[in-house]
């Protein structure tokens, strides 16, 4: 992918910026519609903005905004999978020593 002139001269806060202004206006079209607000219907949104732009920088910033998403997603994904197997551990941690078979008290 070729980064757009106007890209390559924004700073890291300002193309964030710009990122979250179009999740804003995908999420926005999604809300009006009523429909399901999801990470998959905020992608699929942000393909149709993608292919109905006729501005090549603003399309090239949908795509890379559609990567961040994912990337997100791909993020929270691995969060929840460390938080569940952290539990787990601690579970087996906790029914392991309590349940020993040794019931003397002291």
């Amino acid at each position: 992918m070729q980064i757009p002139l106007s890209e390559m001269y924004m700073n890291r806060s300002e193309r964030q910026q710009f990122i979250d202004e179009i999740i804003g206006e995908a999420t926005k079209v999604l809300l009006q519609r009523a429909g399901p607000v999801s990470f998959r219907a905020l992608i699929e949104q942000l393909q149709v903005m993608e292919d109905q732009s006729d501005d090549t920088d603003r399309q090239q910033m949908i795509a890379q905004t559609i990567v961040e998403v994912r990337k997100s997603i791909a993020e929270g994904e691995r969060v929840k999978q460390q938080r569940a197997e952290g539990i787990n551990s601690v579970r087996h941690l906790y029914t392991d020593s309590h349940h020993s078979g040794n019931n003397r008290k002291h």
